[in-house]
């Protein structure tokens, strides 16, 4: 797993710069994934919207194949739930201690909406569980994208 660090504007968004896009566009190239877990491009979060360009944008331009592996936020708008990977009480646990690492999002949450980062996220998860009817009391969601030589291949449920 890697994290990039990107040129940001004054609210922390990743900047759409030369330097940013020929930043990811190289790590792509070395790397040359064949999966790609980012945030969903139909999001209000401006940073969630910027990362899935970058990474969509040089995916169409450079002609890979990779599969988009596109997260559900309690900010996505407008997803289509391909892939969902239920998990149990051990694993939520896991995972809040992970989620509170990120503490900028942690304190940010604590202040402005008096929960933390990961009591959202799991809320978010406990719900996409109970939505889909699963045993499991949590379920992270994905939809694919699916790119061959750099074009999105269409979803059967699109066509």
């Amino acid at each position: 797993m890697r994290f990039l660090t990107l040129d940001e504007d004054a609210r922390g968004h990743p900047v759409q710069e030369t330097k940013n896009i020929a930043a990811v566009s190289a790590f792509l190239g070395r790397v040359r994934p064949n999966i790609i877990v980012l945030p969903h491009g139909h999001d209000t979060n401006v940073a969630h919207q910027r990362t899935y360009e970058f990474v969509a944008g040089i995916v169409a331009r450079e002609r890979q194949s990779v599969v988009l592996l596109l997260n559900e936020d309690p900010k996505t708008t407008d997803i289509r739930r391909d892939l969902v990977m239920p998990y149990g009480d051990a694993d939520a646990a896991w995972k809040a201690r992970l989620l509170r690492l990120h503490a900028s999002q942690h304190e940010r949450n604590l202040r402005a909406r008096g929960i933390g980062f990961d009591e959202r996220i799991l809320a978010m998860n406990r719900t996409c569980a109970g939505t889909l009817g699963l045993r499991e009391p949590y379920a992270e969601a994905f939809e694919l994208a699916c790119y061959e030589d750099g074009v999105l291949v269409p979803h059967a449920a699109q066509e």
